[in-house]
């Protein structure tokens, strides 16, 4: 197996943009989906449950530092820290080759790809707000 055939997974057991998505139905959402995308699910890493946390996160992207290619998995890509972009600048700054995916909204993203929708996102939630 290569590196590149993993979905590494994450979780978060805490609300976030409203949702409140239990750790067993997410965990069975990934699974389902590296299943049908040809990929070999693991378990998810869990992040901790303090408000605004991405410890767990960005942990995951500090230990694949070096590697050629790693798929991160998580349910939605509503579960960055988006609208805190101190820590979203820094989850990106560490996260290397990585592929991300979020099953939630059909999208696999490099990481230019992630920028330009978390941009596109911020003017839009400017724009409902005014």
């Amino acid at each position: 197996m290569k590196v590149d055939d993993y979905l590494i997974t994450y979780s978060l057991p805490r609300p976030f943009f409203g949702l409140n998505i239990p750790i067993p139905m997410q965990s069975a959402f990934m699974r389902d989906y590296a299943k049908k995308n040809h990929l070999i699910f693991q378990l998810p890493a869990v992040e901790i449950c303090f408000k605004d946390s991405h410890y767990v996160l960005l942990s995951l992207l500090q230990k694949s530092r070096g590697s050629s290619l790693i798929n991160l998995c998580m349910s939605s890509v509503l579960m960055m820290p988006i609208l805190n972009s101190d820590l979203f600048e820094k989850i990106i700054q560490e996260s290397g080759n990585v592929i991300w995916h979020f099953p939630l909204e059909s999208m696999i993203l490099e990481k230019s790809e992630l920028l330009n929708w978390v941009s596109d996102f911020k003017c839009m939630q400017s724009l409902r707000n005014q």
